[in-house]
């Protein structure tokens, strides 16, 4: 499935300890391009892993949160 909008929040990373080690987590909230909607729609999503976290967060956040991405 994919959706594709703008980058509204970037919450706080959680970080904690599990059986197989170290397990970071963070969630953003990515509001839907609806341009044919009365209402904007707004979903959170949450990406695991340190590396796929750093991957997503290359750019300055204050860049990043006005920028349209594709999720999938």
């Amino acid at each position: 499935m994919d959706f594709t909008g703008r980058i509204i929040a970037v919450l706080p990373a959680r970080t904690g300890q599990g059986k197989n080690g170290p397990w970071k987590s963070q969630e953003y909230v990515m509001e839907h391009d609806t341009s044919n909607a009365q209402y904007p729609r707004r979903m959170c999503f949450n990406v695991w892993g340190e590396q796929k976290i750093a991957e997503l967060n290359f750019v300055n956040h204050s860049l990043f949160e006005n920028s349209i991405f594709l999720i999938s």
